[in-house]
């Protein structure tokens, strides 16, 4: 395809150093003779740029979290009620009581996930706020991780009970 960085592009739009003449060459002429000022602008702009992008991010995840947080207390709920009707067998308690704590064992590895999402994401917002120049806001993903305290402490309330009614056996 091409000779590597001198030569032929290699790219479409990126700037390369032509062998005949040691000219560089590409759609931007003028980043050549940029400051060195100009240049550290334009990345702390891309930095801020990435910082906004990794803002968006972590907002879809909270409320990807959120939304399995609703799904998880919906289903909870209704086998916690199936399970304590007074018309349930004890097979379908047991049954129902087994499919709740399997489900909360799904609600313990998103809150595991969460929490190393979380670590990952404040060390990106550090690094960017730095690189950026700005101010670091890893506090305002306090919320997220109160979140997934609750829902945490939420599962195993939850999964206590489950144990619970399996223990208790027919009534």
């Amino acid at each position: 395809m091409g000779e590597g960085l001198f030569g032929k592009r290699r790219l479409a739009g990126m700037r390369v150093m032509r062998k005949a003449d040691n000219q560089w060459s590409g759609p931007n002429e003028d980043i050549a003779s940029e400051t060195l000022e100009t240049r550290t602008s334009r990345q702390c702009a891309d930095h801020g740029d990435l910082l906004k992008e990794k803002a968006r991010e972590v907002q879809e995840v909270l409320s990807q979290f959120l939304k399995g947080v609703a799904l998880y207390v919906a289903i909870t709920g209704a086998l916690l009620k199936f399970s304590l009707d007074k018309n349930a067998t004890p097979e379908l308690r047991l049954a129902l009581s087994i499919l709740g704590i399997l489900v909360s064992l799904v609600g313990f590895g998103s809150c595991i996930f969460s929490r190393r999402y979380q670590t990952a994401a404040a060390n990106d917002i550090r690094a960017l706020s730095a690189a950026a120049g700005v101010q670091d806001f890893t506090s305002n993903l306090l919320p997220f991780q109160y979140m997934t305290w609750l829902l945490l402490g939420f599962l195993s309330i939850a999964t206590c009970g489950w144990v619970y009614l399996i223990l208790q056996g027919p009534r």
